[in-house]
Order: C-alpha cells, then sequence, then structure tokens
C-alpha cells in the first residue's frame, strides 16, 4: 500500500471513529413501512418502549424513528430508527431478544405493511 493510500486509509478510519461508525461502533437499523407513516412511526417507537424495558438494552443505543432519504415510494411511507452498540455479540444479543418482542407487537398496528432489520446497513 502506497504513501496516499496508507494516509487515506487512516484519514477515513479516523472520521469513521469520531462519527461512531463501524468498526468503532456496530449498527443496526430498523424500518418499518405503512401507507400512513405515523403508523410506522408509532411501531418504531413502541419498539424503543419494549428495548428500553430490556436487560440486553443496556449496552444499545436506540436513536429515534426518523424518514429515509426517500420516505414515500408506491404510495407507501417509510421510516428508520437506528440501534448503535459499542460491542457486536451485545448488539447480537439485544436483537436475538428483541426480535421475537417485535413479532409479538406487530399485530397492534393496523396498517403496518412490513417492517425488517437491517444489521450492518450500508445507507443510514
Amino acid at each position: 500500500m502506497g504513501a496516499d493510500h496508507a494516509a487515506f486509509a487512516e484519514q477515513l478510519l479516523t472520521e469513521r471513529r469520531g462519527a461512531g461508525l463501524p468498526p468503532f461502533a456496530h449498527l443496526a437499523l430498523l424500518r418499518a413501512e405503512a401507507r400512513d407513516g405515523s403508523v410506522a412511526q408509532a411501531f418504531l417507537r413502541a419498539a424503543a418502549e419494549v428495548a428500553a424495558a430490556m436487560s440486553e438494552g443496556a449496552d444499545v443505543m436506540i436513536y429515534p424513528p426518523v424518514p429515509p432519504p426517500v420516505a414515500r415510494v408506491a404510495n407507501i411511507e417509510r421510516m428508520q430508527m437506528l440501534i448503535e452498540s459499542a460491542s457486536r455479540s451485545r448488539l447480537q444479543r439485544f436483537l436475538a431478544a428483541w426480535l421475537p418482542q417485535l413479532h409479538t407487537q406487530r399485530s397492534a398496528f393496523k396498517g403496518l405493511a412490513r417492517w425488517a432489520i437491517d444489521v450492518d446497513p450500508l445507507a443510514i
């Protein structure tokens, strides 16, 4: 690796460390879609409340729901919520405990088209 490549890689790592991005943090993105954006947002907020009550959630940061860069596609509103942990294993333990609860609470949100979790998302 040439000097320019090494300096560039070091600069990127410094920026990623400062921004809390991988490989210095481990991320997952919970996405929700509904015809009415308030339904997707309510599902994500309820998911955050469930996470806050879980002991596995102690080492995980849950950010508030926000729309993605393209929030409306084919008459469906999309929302997303970022989950962050300093430890990949803690994030995985949290997700394993959280997923069954998300499946259970999904039925309470009429109009929710779908939801998914993206681990190590390429785009936030």
